[in-house]
């Protein structure tokens, strides 16, 4: 059985209490991945739905954290965290919710908060940013929750050669300020 990593203990949500677990990425995940991405349209809200590393294969290279969400034991999701260079302190954050019927249920903003305690312990990190489409309100909305704070707007061309309006968005771990 792949190895969970538990996120803390129960964590309450609206309706009463989750239990939350991060499990490893591992091959046999990628088809569900695949399926989630269809399944929510992700493509409408995300660029990436993978670490930049991840070719197709998982690497243990230390470059990414990459972990399937578990939420009262069902895979609803897929979180990770990613550096450019090992020696790199900051990181980026990668995460979407597989199954529409969890949405808006704090799922989002508990495996954040919790990946964010375990990538800095790995990685003794200064920071963790994201960019997110400026029409992803519900992320935005998330991401806020969790800390994070807007840093710069800017527009990009996503693989449709469509422009796509961001926000970079940034938390600063243990109130490190670097920019």
């Amino acid at each position: 059985m792949p190895r969970q990593t538990r996120l803390g203990q129960k964590t309450k949500r609206k309706n009463g209490t989750m239990e939350l677990l991060l499990r490893k990425v591992i091959d046999s995940d990628i088809y569900k991945i695949q399926q989630w991405i269809e399944n929510i349209k992700a493509g409408e809200y995300m660029s990436r739905f993978y670490p930049k590393d991840f070719d197709g294969k998982i690497k243990e290279n230390g470059l990414y954290l990459w972990f399937i969400i578990i939420v009262d034991d069902y895979e609803v999701g897929t979180i990770w965290v990613e550096k450019d260079s090992l020696d790199n302190t900051e990181a980026t954050l990668g995460i979407f919710i597989g199954i529409k019927a969890k949405l808006g249920q704090g799922i989002g903003q508990a495996a954040i908060k919790e990946i964010i305690k375990l990538a800095n312990k790995e990685w003794r990190l200064r920071a963790i940013n994201l960019n997110v489409r400026k029409n992803n309100q519900r992320a935005i909305k998330c991401y806020e929750s969790c800390g994070f704070l807007l840093i710069r707007e800017g527009t990009k061309l996503n693989n449709n050669n469509q422009f796509v309006e961001f926000y970079k968005m940034i938390y600063f771990i243990n109130d490190s300020k670097i920019y």
